[in-house]
């Protein structure tokens, strides 16, 4: 894991990251370059990973239940079966490529959508 200054605070880069599976918890995230990572199954209840770059990500079956994901980017991210009951979207940004769980809305939840770039 390598970490860089961004602001004033420490963030991880974790691009191309397997963290399938893990008890990730609890843990900060905030800012970091989580590009194309693989949490399938991982468990991110109550982790902060705001700001987090999360494009391309794979999010399914995830826990994330309380997390929080305020702004975040979610450009191409999978989180088809995660599980977002009480996770903070506000401000997080996606695009078409997006897949969500079945029933989440992610504009109702604070979450925007950002026009195609073609």
């Amino acid at each position: 894991m390598f970490f860089s200054e961004d602001s004033s605070t420490l963030a991880a880069c974790l691009l191309d990251a397997n963290l399938e599976q893990l008890d990730l918890s609890w843990q900060w995230f905030e800012g970091a370059d989580m590009r194309r990572a693989r949490l399938v199954g991982a468990n991110l209840w109550g982790a902060h990973l705001g700001g987090a770059d999360l494009r391309g990500a794979d999010l399914s079956n995830a826990h994330l239940k309380g997390a929080w994901l305020r702004g975040a980017l979610l450009h191409g991210a999978d989180l088809t079966t995660a599980d977002l009951s009480e996770t903070n979207l506000s401000k997080a940004r996606f695009d078409w490529k997006t897949r969500w769980p079945i029933g989440v809305d992610p504009v109702a939840r604070g979450a925007q959508l950002d026009p195609d770039d073609d």
